[in-house]
């Protein structure tokens, strides 16, 4: 196939310097993962220092399991699965790890959060970010084995954990502190015995989203769902001799209302959580509390938190982009009202501006979301253009220079087919919109170690499809398509000798350099299946990649 490379033309190179708050071009350093097999990784979180955070995850391969995460082999899975069969294990859901949160200094580590290294076949654990050389995340309890007499005394064994999730958060000593739910399970006695009492913080959820050098923000448990607070009376009541946790096995967090919370930070360390509150929360014997929820996703130093929560439209229950305030401890008011026009809408970033990001949600439609920019001090929102009127587009983050990032539709597709989509930077105080897979430099060995100095073969094999957080550095941590190769930069195939496409982490440093961009005269680019639109921050987008694995 013919190709043309040709840097960019003065019109652009003069808009770019009229315009500096976007820079000319971004230099695309991946993430040392040390990983040559095809697991998934996606971008969480970046540090103001460059450090990039994540979460890895692989496809369910049935028929072959191997290494995980490349931390247990064939015959460890093996032996647990073995394990599973030997136990009354359908009494739970034990399964192996589906996501491992991991931080790169200098190169990516597995993050337990708060269970151990030899935990991570059995815990699902995700690191949401850093600030000042902590970190933080959350992440579900470690199986516990346990074996108990039945009521016909026989001896029977089975699984349980302290809790389904908990927020976590990390120091530069290495000291992991939990994150306590505001409510976890109460007092819980059957017969004249006490099971579990309160101050033992068993159960309820917590998670750990964002940080300021004052607070750690996310959402945690505050109620039992009608249906949680008849599962504990029924497991109290019962004459049955399992274990209370066994009997009860919360493993999802419908069972709890949420709500957005903030832990205060006092030299380093995590204090008492403290809810936020509600817009327009119900009372009522017919009202279950699972029902009304808030979240914390970002906050800024003016103790102003961006996140979501349950608005009442009417007699129906709508989730809103909200603003909260940590002096007061409640919700300030939604950042959009819902209507016939809007279904939901969330806000996932917040500057020290007050600028507050996210995306407005509609009823299914040609367009289904797009990304909104809210100025808090003004009370204005707009909704910029993308690639096109209809594309579906998300804002993630925004930085103290205004700089906005997120992910858009690229492909102009019917609604039936998936569209794919680019890493977009846009500067809010200008207006200008960029795809910043436009504007990528290449680090000059990768260049020639792997593309034999094929600048136009480097852009096609690393395709920016969200960007997910940027620092006031301007450095952006974004996630890409790429294909899977080894230490030496080989591609990886697999046993059809088919190209293995990846999702891997990088970091891209503002560059004043001129970027160079390549034309083909047809699209060379991978192919996907499914419908509808998606982003790559869900797990779903493995199934939508046709990842193959490789068999050993």
């Amino acid at each position: 196939m013919k190709k043309s490379l040709f840097t960019l033309s003065m019109v652009a190179l003069a808009t770019n310097q009229a315009i500096a708050a976007i820079p000319t071009s971004y230099k695309l350093v991946p993430v040392d993962t040390q990983v040559n097999e095809p697991y998934q990784l996606s971008v969480t979180g970046l540090t103001e220092t460059g450090v990039v955070t994540g979460t890895m995850s692989l496809r369910i391969d049935t028929t072959n399991e191997h290494d995980r995460f490349g931390v247990y082999d064939d015959a460890a899975m093996e032996s647990f699965f073995d394990s599973l069969s030997d136990t009354a294990s359908y009494l739970i859901n034990r399964s192996p790890s589906q996501a491992n949160g991991f931080i790169t200094e200098p190169s990516l580590s597995l993050v337990p959060g708060l269970a151990s290294s030899d935990d991570l076949l059995t815990i699902n654990s995700f690191v949401s970010g850093g600030i000042d050389n902590f970190y933080y995340g959350y992440n579900s309890a470690p199986w516990q084995s346990v074996t108990y007499t039945d009521s016909n005394d026989e001896s029977q064994s089975s699984y349980q954990r302290d809790y389904f999730s908990r927020g976590f958060f990390t120091d530069n000593n290495g000291t992991t502190y939990p994150l306590y739910p505001a409510f976890t399970f109460p007092t819980i006695t059957r017969g004249d015995s006490t099971l579990i009492t309160a101050d033992q913080k068993l159960g309820g959820a917590s998670w750990a989203m964002d940080a300021s050098s004052s607070y750690i923000v996310g959402y945690s448990s505050t109620k039992f769902s009608s249906a949680a607070s008849n599962a504990v009376d029924t497991c109290s009541k019962s004459d049955e001799t399992r274990p209370i946790l066994v009997c009860l096995n919360f493993s999802s967090s419908s069972v709890y209302q949420n709500q957005a919370t903030v832990w205060p930070l006092t030299n380093g360390v995590p204090g008492n959580p403290v809810s936020l509150g509600i817009l327009g929360e119900r009372t009522g014997d017919d009202d279950n509390p699972a029902a009304y929820n808030s979240y914390g996703y970002a906050i800024n130093d003016n103790g102003i938190v961006a996140g979501q929560s349950t608005y009442l439209d009417g007699d129906i229950n709508r989730q809103v982009a909200t603003i909260f305030d940590v002096s007061t401890g409640k919700p300030i008011k939604a950042i959009t009202k819902t209507n016939n026009d809007i279904n939901s809408s969330v806000a996932y970033g917040i500057n020290n501006n007050d600028l507050v990001v996210g995306r407005t949600d509609y009823p299914a439609s040609y367009s289904s979301y797009r990304f909104f920019v809210y100025n808090y001090d003004t009370d204005t929102i707009t909704y910029p253009s993308t690639f096109y009127e209809s594309a579906n587009s998300t804002a993630y983050d925004v930085n103290n220079s205004d700089l906005v990032v997120g992910a858009a539709d690229y492909e102009q597709l019917p609604p039936s087919s998936a569209r794919r989509q680019h890493a977009f930077v846009y500067d809010a105080d200008n207006g200008v919109f960029a795809d910043i897979n436009t504007r990528l430099q290449f680090d000059s060995s990768t260049l020639t170690q792997v593309y034999d100095g094929d600048t136009c073969a480097a852009r096609e094999d690393w395709v920016l499809e969200g960007a997910q957080k940027i620092n006031d550095a301007g450095q952006i941590a974004a996630t890409a398509v790429t294909t899977l190769r080894d230490s030496s930069g080989n591609q990886v195939l697999d046993d059809d000798g088919n190209v293995q496409y990846v999702l891997r982490p990088v970091l891209l440093e503002p560059s004043d350099e001129t970027a160079t961009t390549c034309v083909d005269d047809q699209d060379e680019s991978y192919s996907r299946s499914g419908g509808g639109s998606f982003g790559i921050f869900g797990l779903g987008v493995l199934g939508l990649l046709g990842l193959r694995r490789r068999k050993h």
